[in-house]
């Protein structure tokens, strides 16, 4: 009964992206219109790094291209987490104009069927500036990736992604509980810059917060750290447990919270 019902998910999954990749061929200006904006925004992020090692030599002992090596996996890290669970964010707007109605009707996990509503061109333009930034890091830095490490960034990253998918999955929550007026997804969001930078400019409190219950250490530092091998960081195996933990606790606090959900879309 369960693997006919993955089966069953599977073959709707494989729909649902065929379909909107069909029509994100229509919008083929979106993608250079979105490629331009990428590019415009990583030139901002890197030169306020740029102007930030013009007067000082390092931050806790992290050169220019490695804290840029953190921001370009970091950002990549938060690109495929767009692609994957990035349409959460339009559950408000699903509530509001009655799709969310039509959703629920579906014969459909819904948590899935939110996550596969729609993809957008951004996160896709996304993973190919920040990979060629990772790539253009690594060549100033003068390193290589083996297999073994490849596979650590892989399997950090994505824990990184999941965390992030239970923290917004349960932040959106809230909605059902406050007339679906509030979410604090956007401030929660906002506290994931903190990936983006070297663990050790913050307190042993906070360092100890980011590598374990609030790990966003694992989407950007972590990562580049198994690279570099810059600090000698142990990673606690609890925060595999953690992470799924919080992944499955998320989904059945949505699922227990949209039973508030009185059908009055607009």
């Amino acid at each position: 009964m369960v693997v006919k019902k993955v089966l069953y998910n599977i073959r709707i999954i494989f729909a649902l992206v065929k379909y909107n990749f069909k029509s994100l061929t229509n919008y083929r200006k979106d993608f250079w219109i979105g490629l331009f904006m990428v590019i415009i925004n990583m030139a901002i992020s890197l030169s306020y790094i740029e102007i930030l090692y013009n007067n000082i030599t390092n931050i806790a002992n992290w050169g220019k291209y490695e804290v840029m090596l953190i921001y370009a996996v970091s950002s990549l890290n938060m690109a495929i987490y767009s692609i994957l669970y990035g349409n959460y964010r339009n559950l408000k707007r699903y509530i509001f104009n009655g799709e969310l109605e039509m959703m629920l009707t579906k014969p459909l996990d819904i948590v899935l069927h939110l996550r596969m509503r729609e993809v957008s061109v951004q996160p896709l333009v996304n993973i190919i500036v920040y990979i060629a930034l990772f790539f253009f890091c690594l060549k100033q830095l003068n390193k290589s990736i083996t297999y073994i490490v490849l596979l650590k960034i892989v399997g950090l990253s994505i824990l990184g992604i999941l965390f992030i998918s239970s923290i917004a999955l349960t932040s959106l929550s809230i909605l059902f509980y406050t007339r679906y007026t509030y979410t604090p997804y956007d401030s929660i969001m906002i506290t994931l810059e903190l990936a983006n930078y070297p663990i050790n400019i913050f307190s042993e409190i906070v360092k100890n917060i980011v590598l374990t219950v609030f790990p966003i250490a694992l989407i950007g530092y972590l990562p580049a750290n198994t690279i570099l091998l810059k600090d000698n960081v142990v990673i606690n195996k609890i925060v595999v447990i953690i992470i799924l933990i919080y992944y499955f606790i998320s989904k059945s606090i949505f699922k227990t919270s949209i039973k508030r959900y009185d059908g009055l879309g607009n």
